[in-house]
């Protein structure tokens, strides 16, 4: 059968998160979303968004995605700031179309700026090599 099962790897340190691949579509909505996002130039994310973006829609905490977790609590906490609010019960991709990147932007750099950068060295490491690899094209 075509379909598999995505990929899911535990977190290190915790016992409630883990990474979950992306399914196809999951991934397509990430890379039109990524549009919008700031560049180094016409055709390059920066870096911190590319990766901040992406540990963001792999993650899942007890089994439910990080992402639409994150929005509510942090309007939650200070609805002034961050004026947000979605559907916990949505995917993950429904939330990247229903936000917009502006606002993303900012829940990313929140993110960000809450992990050490071995916290998001190893989630990025996971899912660069076991998550989310790149198939190497060989030539025949």
């Amino acid at each position: 059968m075509l379909l598999k099962p995505l990929k899911r790897l535990p977190v290190p340190d915790s016992e409630t998160d883990e990474l979950v691949e992306p399914s196809a579509g999951l991934a397509s909505a990430f890379v039109m979303k990524l549009r919008d996002f700031p560049k180094v130039d016409e055709d390059h994310v920066e870096a911190q968004y590319f990766s901040g973006l992406r540990a963001l829609i792999c993650l899942y905490d007890n089994g439910n995605p990080f992402l639409p977790q994150l929005i509510n609590s942090l309007h939650a906490e200070s609805p002034e700031q961050w004026e947000v609010q979605v559907q916990e019960d949505l995917s993950i991709r429904q939330t990247l179309d229903e936000v917009e990147a502006p606002y993303l932007v900012r829940i990313v750099d929140y993110f960000l700026d809450n992990l050490t950068v071995g916290q998001m060295q190893e989630i990025n490491l996971l899912i660069r090599t076991k998550l989310w690899v790149e198939k190497e094209l060989t030539k025949n």
